[in-house]
């Protein structure tokens, strides 16, 4: 398949920027295809005006000069090329391209959307979550989030590998063992459970004030922990297996597996040698007993991987993570899907790696996002009262989908409805999580989470659907035509070109979210295909038109459909075949 629209007009934009005599860096110039108003192009580049300054020419004339150039490495995508008073270039493509991107598009399959990329091996790691503890809805924006960048991506060419970087070491863990052997009560008709794990961390909490010798009793439990007791890590690992078990109930709802899920205490026996590393190259000094790396000319708050009681810290155990995914895995690219409370550490601990020699050819990225806000706009918290465990909203969901469905269509069977419930309740957490720019805070509204009439994964799944009856009516009333040969060139009208030039942005779409980290940015281009098609749907007939016709608007609205199947499934939704 040949290179997307934008991607080509971006590579030609690069390969003649020498011949302009510019004096600037290309990596300064990011985004310089962007998507105009429809009677402007359907692509526009402001490159003369980025160039303007550097060159000192009018913005007009270095327009002119890169139309000139450009031209013809642009046939026959292109049509035509104008040049705005401003100084836009603006690109107009040609309709006998978007007619052949047609059969391209049907052709390619599962791998649509798919551009050459260059080879490289991309780390995700995401979720997170803490054992002996429910996944909270903080670690499930980071599942959600990651699982899309995850599957984008791969989808995209590049080799990846995704790591579920547990919580599953450090004094909590001797808290919560003191806890356990004081108020658990053995039965054998109710095994141990997380939320009972839960529930004895926050009891430890609450009894300190009271009773401060629990305190001790924890760090001793602690250190019996780290010195390999092995009463204290049989009932850790038991933790660890329950927790597991609890997690899994959430990403085989999401569809989701990891490559890797190494927690804290895997990198634990690396800590000791990583400390004594960063003193052996004095990166890092003594201070009042603590072993600190000093970041003040980096403008950073000085980072300390080892406490003064010789105890090791987050920043330590994420030190050796690099350096042991450095030597084991190799990654070119690293994307930490954490919160945005946590910006100063990434930013702290990037600096400190490269003072230790890490990752010097891997770009180590924090991917940030924002909060999760309840129904009033609150910051959630349990001591409001509040659930904020992910289980409650996935089963909350699946209520509200049953309820619908149940009201739209009474000629599904029960496992049926059942099946379509569990997809659109994913589906529109999905939706509400990655149709907002990840660094916004996410509301849950749950009547603006299943509304069919737009801007909702019901919505975006509804245009599916609808796609896959048009399909089963002409299979019914003209089947020859599933499997007979359509002309894509009697594909003139201007609804039909518009789709097909929303079509073929898919790839660009894609290309974009990998550079930015943004998975909304695919969600907004959904809805974009799904207007497009709703608004055109009654002006173009499919079952009624004349033969020809009819084959040709059907194998359009199945690229459509094609489309967003790929589309949904890469953010993590569940596209259902009726509802």
């Amino acid at each position: 398949m040949q290179p997307s629209p934008q991607h080509t007009i971006e590579e030609s934009l690069r390969a003649i920027i020498p011949s302009l005599n510019a004096g600037v860096g290309l990596d300064s110039l990011t985004g310089l295809v962007t998507v105009p108003d429809s009677r402007m192009g359907d692509y526009a580049t402001n490159l003369p005006l980025r160039l303007a300054k550097d060159l000192k020419r009018k913005p007009s004339d270095i327009a002119q000069e890169i139309a000139e150039k450009i031209k013809p490495s642009l046939r026959p995508m292109i049509e035509k090329i104008e040049i705005a008073p401003s100084g836009y270039v603006n690109f107009f493509l040609s309709k006998t391209w978007l007619q052949a991107r047609l059969p391209l598009i049907r052709d390619a399959g599962d791998v649509w959307g798919w551009t050459p990329v260059p080879p490289q091996k991309v780390l995700v790691e995401y979720s997170s979550p803490n054992i002996a503890k429910m996944m909270h809805v903080g670690h499930f924006r980071s599942t959600l989030i990651g699982h899309a960048l995850d599957n984008i991506f791969r989808h995209a060419g590049y080799q990846v590998i995704n790591d579920n970087h547990l919580g599953d070491w450090g004094t909590q863990f001797g808290k919560l063992l003191v806890a356990f052997r004081l108020w658990h009560t053995p039965r054998a008709d109710a095994p141990v459970s997380v939320p009972e794990l839960e529930a004895l961390y926050i009891r430890f909490h609450k009894e300190l004030p009271h009773n401060p010798a629990l305190e001790e009793q924890a760090r001793a439990e602690t250190v019996k922990l780290q010195q390999g007791d092995s009463e204290a890590k049989k009932l850790w690992q038991e933790f660890c297996r329950i927790s597991h078990a609890e997690f899994n109930r959430v990403y085989e709802l999401f569809g989701i597996a990891f490559d890797y899920q190494h927690g804290e205490s895997f990198y634990e026996p690396l800590l000791a040698q990583i400390v004594q590393e960063a003193l052996d190259k004095k990166v890092a000094a003594v201070s009042e007993g603590a072993v600190v790396i000093p970041l003040n000319q980096e403008g950073l708050p000085d980072y300390m991987i080892r406490k003064s009681d010789g105890g090791y810290l987050y920043s330590t155990s994420d030190l050796a993570t690099i350096k042991w995914r450095e030597d084991n895995l190799k990654p070119d690219l690293v994307l930490y899907v954490v919160g945005d409370q946590q910006i100063l550490h990434f930013k702290q601990l990037f600096a400190a790696a490269r003072k230790m020699g890490y990752a010097l050819s891997a770009r180590l990225i924090h991917v940030p996002f924002g909060l999760i806000l309840g129904e009033y706009g609150r910051k959630m918290s349990t001591r409001e009262g509040e659930a904020v465990d992910a289980m409650h909203f996935i089963n909350k969901s699946i209520e509200l989908a049953k309820k619908i469905i149940n009201e739209k269509n009474t000629s599904l069977s029960p496992l049926e409805k059942e099946d379509a419930a569990k997809r659109i309740a994913i589906s529109a957490l999905v939706y509400n999580d990655l149709s907002r720019d990840r660094e916004s805070s996410v509301t849950f509204n749950w009547d603006a989470m299943m509304n069919f009439k737009g801007a909702s994964a019901p919505y975006l799944l509804y245009t599916y659907v609808r796609i896959n009856g048009i399909v089963r009516k002409i299979q019914a009333e003209h089947p020859e035509d599933l499997t007979a040969p359509s002309d894509h060139t009697l594909l003139q009208k201007p609804d039909e070109l518009l789709l097909l030039r929303t079509l073929v942005r898919f790839p660009d779409t894609l290309t974009q979210v990998t550079e930015d980290y943004r998975p909304h940015i695919l969600v907004h281009y959904l809805e974009e295909l799904a207007n497009v098609f709703h608004a055109s749907y009654d002006r173009l007939p499919v079952a009624q038109a004349e033969t020809p016709i009819r084959r040709a608007r059907l194998s359009l609205f199945q690229a459509v459909a094609h489309t967003m199947q790929i589309g949904m499934k890469l953010l993590g939704m569940q596209p259902v075949e009726r509802m």
